[in-house]
Formats: structure tokens, C-alpha cells, sequence
């Protein structure tokens, strides 16, 4: 938690939303202890770090640790300096880092402080979170604004902060085509189904990705299926739909997949995408695949999965390949009389 320059303020406070099995109201001076007490055993923080101004260090500190210790719970200053410290960012978060055990779990109270102090605790808890291996068990804020004489109601903003996981999951789908750590992110049937997809897609296997795009978007779009308790689900999941839609094969199995038009330019989108995405590895090679697939819908669509088949394309591509180079070639017998004008042009 932190204090601007204000002292105790006794106010009661209650968690939001009630329910049977909401905790009492609490009385205290300073929210942090107010909810450290409404906060069930299991979550209840072992000790209480207070960020403190210059003046809350004159103002706050005493009255805290006499409440802290009366309550039970180790209370902790972290001093923010004088006044030229207080608009300093930099000085904050290092401030904190510095104090704050790696690999422990945090709960967040942003309710009192300077307005400011609440973006700067969003920013120290995405990099204590990702690179401290620091939990976020929640981030707890009291709107103070309601009427008087009733209890404030004290709302966990967690999944605020949750969201930052989502962004940054969706842009490495946008810019990479991995969907493992959205995987991190679902449960249930979604979770094995974009690791599937992940794997298929960074490794070109076309047919594969397909089915699980789209098994994806039936779960996706499945009535009640939901990613979470987050703001802007919706959105959110319109968003994966939209990205999934153009890989999403026209088949329930892999044996049903049929080697026509439509999967020809299903399978060229794999391609743009890793065009785009500065995959030219994966383009490359998938080009050669695809290049493949062009002349064995051409010759015997209905073998194109077999190996026998496949090769004997490749074959036929190699000679070409040869004759452009040697009409001489002894190998241009392997040639259809077509590919043979083709190599003769």
C-alpha cells in the first residue's frame, strides 16, 4: 500500500460484491489493515509494506504501526524521500523492487496514496509478476466517493491487470502464429487445443492445423464458453475468432481433408501469413509443400496424403528442375508431355 500526506482516516470498510459468505465490515484508520482483516485466513498477507511520503512518514507512520501491531500483523515503511522524490517514478518503483522478496505472492491496495501511485503500482506489478516470479493475488481498491454511513466497498481490480496477459498473448499470435501462451491463459478443451495449434501451425503442417482451428473456433464460439472473468471477454474472443477463422480446415478428420481449390488457398494463407510475419523459413518450405500439393490436385488428388505419391511429385518437379537447366537431360522420360513444353518454354 502507500500514503500521500494524509493521517489515519477511520472509515469502515466491506468487500464487494456481497454475498453469504462475505467477510464482516472492518474498522480502521488506513484501508491496507482495513482489508488485510476482511481478507479470508488463507489469503490474509503475512506482513503489510507501507509506501510513504516524506509527510506520511510524519503524518501516517506511527498511527500504522500501533494499529499494525494491535491487529498483529508486521507492518514495513518504505520511505519515498522528500518532496522532489515524490513525482518521481523511477524512484518508486526501484524503491519498491529493491524491498520487495522474489518469488513471493502480492496483494495490492491502491486506495489511498497519490492518484498517481496507482499506475505506478501497474507497472511494478507486471515486472515483478514477469520477470521476479512474483504472484499477484490481487490488486484491492475502496471506492471512498459512496454515501455516508455505509461501509465503502473495497473491489479487487485483478482482472484489469489480468488483461495485460491477454494483450500480450494475442499480439505474439498476431505477430508469430504461437498460441501457447494463450494456452497458459484457458482451461478445459480450448488450453490442449491452442497448444495443438501452436505447434502445427510453427512447424507447417497444414492439414493438422486445420483440424485443431478448427475444433478452436467450435469451442470458441460454443454457447456460454467464456476465456475468463475479464473485461472485454467479448471482444477478446471476437478477436481469436477473427485470427483462427482463415486456417480453420473444411474437414472433421484428417482423412476427410480434400485436395481441391478451396484447400489450396486455405493452405496458401499459412504462407501470406508467415510472409508477413517475417517467417520466411517457414514460407519458404511451406512453398515447396505447396508447389507439391498444386500438381498432385492436378494428377491424383485423392492420393495426396500418401507418401508414395508425394514422391513420386517430387520427382517429377526435380527433373523439371534439371531441364530448365539441361534439355539434354536423360531424366525429362519422367516428364508428362505438359511439363515437358513447360520446361521446353
Amino acid at each position: 500500500s502507500s500514503m500521500g500526506a494524509a493521517g489515519p482516516v477511520p472509515t469502515s470498510y466491506r468487500l464487494q460484491p456481497k454475498g453469504p459468505t462475505e467477510a464482516r465490515p472492518a474498522n480502521s484508520g488506513f484501508s491496507a489493515l482495513a482489508l488485510w482483516q476482511i481478507l479470508p485466513d488463507d489469503d490474509k498477507p503475512t506482513e503489510i509494506w507501507f509506501l510513504l511520503t516524506e509527510a506520511a512518514e510524519r503524518n501516517a507512520w506511527a498511527a500504522i504501526q500501533a494499529e499494525s501491531k494491535k491487529l498483529g500483523v508486521v507492518a514495513h515503511a518504505i520511505s519515498l524521500g522528500n518532496d522532489e522524490n515524490i513525482d518521481n517514478a523511477s524512484h518508486f518503483l526501484e524503491q519498491t523492487a529493491k524491498n520487495i522478496p522474489e518469488g513471493c505472492t502480492l496483494t495490492l491496495d491502491i486506495t489511498q496514496g497519490l492518484r498517481h501511485h496507482a499506475f505506478l503500482f501497474f507497472a511494478l506489478a507486471l515486472y515483478l509478476s514477469k520477470f521476479r516470479d512474483n504472484q499477484v493475488a490481487g490488486v484491492w481498491y475502496c471506492r471512498m466517493e459512496t454515501e455516508k454511513g455505509c461501509p465503502k466497498p473495497i473491489i479487487d481490480l485483478k482482472p484489469v491487470l489480468n488483461l495485460v496477459d491477454w494483450f500480450l498473448a494475442l499480439y505474439v499470435f498476431q505477430a508469430t502464429g504461437s498460441t501457447a501462451a494463450i494456452a497458459g491463459l484457458v482451461t478445459g478443451k480450448a488450453q490442449e487445443y491452442f497448444r495443438n495449434f501452436s505447434q502445427e501451425f510453427l512447424t507447417g503442417v497444414p492439414v493438422e492445423a486445420g483440424l485443431s482451428a478448427r475444433r478452436l473456433l467450435t469451442e470458441l464460439s460454443s454457447e456460454g464458453y467464456r476465456l475468463g472473468e475479464l473485461p472485454l471477454e467479448e471482444n477478446l474472443r471476437r478477436l481469436l475468432q477473427k485470427e483462427i477463422e482463415p486456417f480453420v480446415g473444411d474437414f472433421k478428420e484428417k482423412s476427410e481433408c480434400k485436395l481441391d481449390q478451396a484447400e489450396l488457398a486455405r493452405q496458401a494463407r499459412f504462407i501470406a501469413r508467415y510472409l508477413e510475419t517475417g517467417q520466411q523459413n517457414l514460407a519458404f518450405g511451406f512453398m515447396r509443400e505447396w508447389l507439391v500439393n498444386r500438381m498432385l490436385a492436378s494428377q491424383s488428388p485423392e492420393n495426396w496424403l500418401q507418401l508414395k505419391a508425394r514422391e513420386a511429385v517430387e520427382r517429377q518437379l526435380g527433373c523439371l528442375t534439371s531441364l530448365l537447366s539441361n534439355k539434354k537431360d536423360p531424366n525429362r522420360k519422367a516428364l508428362s508431355e505438359e511439363l515437358k513444353a513447360l520446361a521446353k518454354d
